[in-house]
């Protein structure tokens, strides 16, 4: 008969003939002993549940014991399993893959309508990495290796969120409005400094103002999406648009767009920043019970 067994060796089940002498896992090749006789089994210290002996003698956790007489087995769901380097690996690809991917997606949509619905993208980014990262992990994990699975869930739920900032700062340097005033902006400036430009005698004054025109006439060439990253870097002080407008999500908040004859606002710095945290740590507890094993 086809008994259910776990390998005391990397913790695979797998299904064997009782009737064999030799019950060799077929991932890793460590052969185990036959099953033993339920009336075997010594009682627990209570009394009241059967302890689980693995081939070697020695006690096993009820989350292993799936298999053995006496096992918990649900064939509802998956076992839980030993999470391995290699599987830690995987579980932690496709839920960051997954994570970004949707984090990109919300971050473009939300940012599209100008509303923020940090509770929903929270749920939505923990439903799918706990999904994709049990996938990559081959089941539940076992007791032992919670802490593995944890920082699987932890890495996938960090790149879900940059994903998310990352579509909305696609959708908003297309979609920003302070373009044209800034170029009202340069085009007075520019035509002041030409002015001063033409009455200055002193040489070094004059170098110092062709840079500054040169300078002007660069940002006068760039797009209107070129416009918004500068405007971002040098609100933020960093040099890089993507980062700035991250620093700025996380510190001034996004920026809201309620009709389209409407000024943007922002967030109060205190609410966002709390928002933020509060969001990213309700992702990772959500994913983190899609993953652990009861």
């Amino acid at each position: 008969m086809l008994v259910k067994c776990v390998c005391s060796n990397c913790g695979h089940s797998y299904l064997s003939d009782d009737g064999a002498g030799d019950l060799a896992c077929p991932r890793c090749d460590v052969a185990n002993e036959g099953e033993r006789n339920p009336s075997d089994i010594p009682e627990a210290p209570l009394g009241n549940e059967p302890m689980f002996i693995d081939t070697m003698g020695d006690p096993l956790d009820a989350d292993l014991a799936f298999g053995l007489p006496g096992g918990r087995f649900d064939p509802q769901a998956p076992p839980p399993m030993f999470v391995t380097g290699e599987r830690l690996l995987r579980g932690t690809v496709f839920g960051s893959v997954a994570g970004l991917a949707l984090g990109a997606i919300l971050g473009a949509a939300l940012a599209a309508v100008g509303f923020v619905v940090p509770a929903l993208v929270a749920l939505l980014v923990a439903l799918v990495i706990g999904m994709t990262c049990r996938y990559g992990f081959g089941g539940r994990a076992a007791r032992q290796t919670r802490g593995r699975a944890l920082l699987a869930v932890v890495v996938s739920c960090v790149v879900a969120q940059c994903g998310f900032l990352t579509g909305g700062w696609v959708i908003e340097r297309f979609t920003g409005s302070r373009a044209a005033q800034t170029r009202e902006d340069l085009d007075r400036g520019l035509h002041g400094l030409v002015q001063q430009r033409a009455r200055t005698k002193d040489a070094g004054t004059a170098i110092v103002l062709d840079t500054r025109i040169a300078e002007v006439e660069r940002l006068r060439r760039r797009s209107d999406a070129g416009l918004e990253d500068y405007l971002w870097t040098q609100e933020a002080q960093v040099n890089q648009p993507l980062l700035a407008y991250m620093k700025l999500r996380a510190t001034a908040g996004p920026a809201l767009r309620l009709g389209v004859e409407s000024q943007p606002s922002r967030l109060p710095p205190s609410v966002m920043l709390g928002v933020v945290a509060l969001e990213l740590l309700l992702a990772i507890l959500l994913a983190r019970r899609g993953v652990l094993s009861a």
